[in-house]
């Protein structure tokens, strides 16, 4: 039968009044139908829960086999309130009445914000910023006190690491004094009538509590104190010292209009401490002095890099002062008259440990006036 044959059939059974009721034999089907289908639909009822019950035990299981509440938030975020702060989906304050700390859960956020969802329960984050730990509880000042312990550990951590590191350090430069042979009797030979500063060549650890190949009767130097990391001038005396920084700088006379523009542009900088005359001045030598006195191991330097923590480019090549305190250079004290993000007439020492320098010379030029302006536009891209 085709389509328009049966569409007339249908239209004529419904003018007829054939359609207002269910034949009673297609109702004596479904009743059949259903009849069969109800033991099967009870039967797969009881499976799927026993399926969620057997899943939710194992699910427990693993959850009670976590030791610490830290992996236990970690194995299933939903499961970490009920298991310690709610019944039901209710807060019960007698499950766990003191606070909790988290060390090693990762998704800090979504515990947060789980938490924002039980009233009463209260969150903090302690420790240091790359390695933080969630605290949680009910009384805000239990979990104030448990995340501030952890900052209190994790800063006596830190100052114990960096005394190992010191220690180990300093083992390492009483190591390479050890193996230096003692200078030959002069035997009425004159002394060298100036400070040798191809003895200076070679690597040093630095202290600083706040914080290099030759080139002609001068030194480059790579340093690092942690914040600031970049490249160093060391000559004999402060008129080469001048020389080679407008030399690499590629900057020789400017008119004046440019040196106030530049001026205008270095007052901008982001900077945490501002250059004042009086702050720059103190602990500088006379400036008369501008070379090397033949009893003298003091080398004057420039130093200019970058801040470690967000890459900014410190273009100011800042001025300071180094005193070793041998003819073999194993030792040496310095002033930085203005070290960048710490303060004025900075203070810090240095050990020897190889005559080897560490590393390649950074380039003077990877830290100036255009390489800043390279890294700003960068930022904001």
């Amino acid at each position: 039968m085709k389509v328009g044959e049966l569409k007339k059939l249908l239209m004529n059974s419904v003018a007829q009044g054939q359609c207002d009721h269910v034949p009673q034999s297609v109702l004596s089907l479904r009743q059949s139908m259903e009849q069969a289908l109800h033991p099967l639909h009870e039967k797969w009822q009881q499976d799927v829960q026993e399926w969620d019950t057997n899943d939710r035990r194992k699910i427990l299981e693993e959850l009670n086999k976590c030791k610490t509440p830290g992996e236990k938030a970690n194995y299933d975020l939903d499961l970490f309130p009920e298991h310690y702060f709610t019944t039901n989906g209710h807060p019960d304050h007698h499950k766990t009445r003191d606070p909790l700390s988290l060390e090693g859960f990762d998704d800090r956020l979504g515990l947060h914000l789980k938490a924002g969802e039980v009233p009463g329960l209260y969150t903090k984050r302690g420790g240091p910023k790359d390695n933080r730990t969630l605290c949680i509880g009910w009384d805000t000042k239990a979990v104030d006190a448990l995340a501030a312990s952890i900052n209190t550990r994790a800063r006596e951590a830190e100052k114990h690491e960096k005394e190992m590191k010191g220690t180990q350090a300093m083992e390492a430069h009483e190591l390479f004094v050890s193996t230096l042979k003692p200078p030959p009797p002069s035997r009425g030979r004159k002394a060298n009538p100036s400070f040798d500063l191809e003895k200076c060549q070679g690597s040093y650890i630095v202290k600083c509590d706040p914080v290099t190949d030759g080139d002609g009767n001068s030194l480059r130097a790579n340093f690092d104190f942690g914040i600031v990391t970049g490249a160093m001038f060391l000559p004999n005396d402060k008129e080469t010292l001048d020389d080679l920084v407008e030399s690499d700088d590629g900057s020789g006379t400017e008119d004046s209009e440019d040196s106030e523009d530049e001026e205008e542009t270095k007052k901008g900088r982001k900077r945490s401490i501002k250059k004042e005359t009086k702050g720059a001045n103190k602990g500088r030598p006379a400036k008369k002095k501008k070379s090397v006195t033949p009893l003298s191991r003091r080398v004057f330097y420039r130093l200019r890099g970058k801040e470690t923590s967000e890459g900014e480019i410190l273009p100011d090549a800042e001025a300071g002062e180094i005193d070793f305190l041998s003819d073999d250079c194993t030792k040496f004290s310095g002033v930085a008259y203005e070290f960048p993000y710490v303060d004025s007439s900075v203070e810090f020492s240095g050990y020897k440990i190889s005559n080897t320098p560490k590393g390649f010379p950074r380039n003077w030029n990877d830290y100036s006036e255009a390489a800043y302006e390279r890294a700003r536009i960068g930022r904001w891209r």
